[in-house]
């Protein structure tokens, strides 16, 4: 039951939900999504169109920008779902929930090109893995804790290939 990343094309999701893929229309996807998820409208700032779901520990939010089909899906760990949370995967590593220091070892070892803007926050092509700080536990809160807090992903936002290059141009 594992959702996966395909910068390319779009989002695999677990079977019997649909692959999605960029350029599909907003219809489309409400069509194929409404036997297995309940819908709803969302706001994705900049967006023509945006519809979210969720699937167990997780949402996902798809939108689309300049009057076109499907151009961004993002994903985000849902914390407080009791469920056994999906399994979200890029190139077959597990973005979500592991330190994010390990996820970016095993992708540079896989051959991907991993460019970290800023401590959490990374781009794989259009890929782009944020996270936030775990919480951060001391003896007593006067002193400074012992090492910096744990950074898990529990974000991925996939851009329509070449969208990001459009947007750079503007």
């Amino acid at each position: 039951m594992t959702i996966d990343l395909l910068p390319a094309t779009g989002v695999r999701l677990p079977g019997p939900l649909p692959e999605l893929v960029f350029g599909m229309s907003e219809q489309y996807a409400r069509r194929v999504l409404a036997p297995h998820a309940a819908l709803s409208d969302d706001f994705v700032c900049g967006t023509d169109w945006a519809v979210g779901f969720d699937l167990p520990g997780c949402s996902i939010t798809l939108s689309a920008s300049d009057g076109g089909g499907l151009s961004i899906i993002s994903l985000s760990r849902r914390p407080v779902d009791e469920r056994v949370a999906c399994p979200v995967a890029f190139q077959g590593v597990d973005v979500f929930g592991w330190p994010a220091a390990e996820i970016i070892e095993a992708l540079h070892e896989q051959g991907e090109t991993v460019q970290e803007r800023h401590s959490g926050t990374v781009w794989i092509g259009n890929l782009h893995l944020s996270s936030a700080p775990g919480p951060r536990t001391t003896a007593s809160t006067r002193k400074k804790p012992r090492s910096a807090p744990r950074y898990v992903f529990d974000f991925a936002c996939l851009y329509e290939p070449g969208m990001l290059s459009r947007d750079r141009r503007r």
